[in-house]
């Protein structure tokens, strides 16, 4: 492993020149910020231990910054463009989900899921974990594609949370009658630690995928690969000290399989991580869409209305999206799940 100067991007293709050129609008924008600041650099460039400090000074470090962005843009469409359709596919069927839900009124959900009196109605909860779970997994994709994998991986260790929340919501009535039960902090907390831990959620997950009848190879493969994405990203979360050291350096996408070099990520790099986050967010995105859509269609038995609605197309979507990642997984074929070659 070689660590190489922070100015070193190898292989930089003409294009991203003339972009560099291009990056001079400054971030700083307001003129009142602008003219305090300036001041303030006059007054201060005399005190010992300060430099002569300017307005060019700040907008040089952004220029970088949206160059930076520019590079990470480029590598992600030439070397990561697979993954990110499969993650988008995933995306785009919790999005038709909260469409239908949203503008259409789908309502998935039993009235009665919920007992009646003051809680909140089951399907308003749950449209409110779809809109969630949708702008989670896009703000990932936006930082992996900025370059910005470890704060990515923070953000995912959140998303693989509440997807587990709401496959349990709609999983289990006496843990969804729990759940809405958190309106202050010390309830939720408490409720929180009691049904929905870390450890509690992978027992519940377990007992809703063996209802679901999902075979014993793939339960066991989502049970492994479950406690391990939870507790890597779990250390991005928490900033552990080797996870803030490895992350701040990402690697060449275009020389994979060559002696690793790593180069300083500041202001956002693509690379292994970028590669190995991308990959683990669709594992989440799928999971949480395989759950939600054999639940809806096996547990509670909904179907739209209408052949044309959001909700019907979100679910010809799954089965798409699914299909992707069944097959880039190996499970077993999806027509055994949902009857796609039943006679």
């Amino acid at each position: 492993m070689v660590i190489v100067a922070f100015d070193s991007r190898p292989n930089r293709p003409p294009e991203l020149k003339l972009i560099a050129k291009m990056n001079t609008m400054p971030r700083i924008l307001d003129p009142e910020t602008r003219s305090r600041l300036s001041q303030t650099f006059k007054r201060v460039k005399n005190l010992d231990g300060c430099g002569d400090a300017s307005l060019k000074d700040l907008d040089d470090v952004f220029g970088h910054a949206r160059l930076a962005r520019s590079d990470a843009r480029v590598e992600c469409h030439k070397h990561l463009a697979p993954l990110f359709s499969a993650a988008y596919a995933h995306l785009a069927v919790l999005s038709e989900m909260s469409f239908a839900m949203l503008i259409q009124e789908e309502e998935p959900l039993p009235s009665d899921w919920l007992r009646s009196g003051p809680l909140p109605r089951a399907n308003f909860v749950l449209r409110s974990n779809l809109i969630q779970l949708t702008n989670h997994g896009l703000s990932i994709l936006s930082l992996v594609e900025r370059g910005l994998a470890n704060s990515a991986r923070s953000l995912l260790r959140t998303l693989i949370e509440a997807s587990w929340v709401t496959v349990i919501f709609c999983g289990k009535r006496d843990k969804a009658q729990q759940y809405v039960q958190g309106t202050d902090f010390d309830k939720a907390r408490e409720i929180w630690n009691r049904h929905f831990s870390p450890r509690a959620m992978i027992v519940a997950l377990n007992d809703i995928e063996k209802q679901l009848g999902l075979d014993a190879d793939l339960r066991d493969y989502l049970h492994v690969h479950r406690q391990q994405i939870y507790q890597m990203h779990t250390q991005s979360a928490h900033n552990t000290y080797s996870v803030l050291g490895i992350l701040s350096f990402d690697s060449d996408l275009a020389n994979e399989g060559e002696v690793s070099q790593l180069y300083p990520a500041l202001h956002g790099r693509v690379g292994a991580a970028a590669k190995s986050t991308l990959k683990d967010t669709i594992d989440v995105l799928g999971y949480a869409v395989l759950m939600l859509f054999l639940l809806f269609r096996d547990k509670h038995k909904y179907q739209s209305r209408e052949q044309d609605s959001f909700w019907s197309r979100s679910q010809s979507l799954a089965i798409g999206s699914l299909d992707l990642w069944f097959g880039a997984r190996g499970f077993q074929p999806t027509g055994k799940l949902w009857d796609e070659n039943k006679d």
